[in-house]
């Protein structure tokens, strides 16, 4: 049980950077997208 309530101290931490990491990933991915349709033009 110890080892469970652990983990779910730990969990809010872990998402935050885990959002974080995915915002920059999409805010990549849309800058790229935008790169590849300027240069289709």
């Amino acid at each position: 049980m110890g080892k469970d309530e652990e983990t779910e101290f730990k969990k809010p931490e872990l998402l935050d950077d885990i959002l974080q990491e995915t915002e920059e990933l999409i805010k990549i991915f849309v800058t790229s997208i935008k790169t590849a349709e300027k240069k289709q033009k």
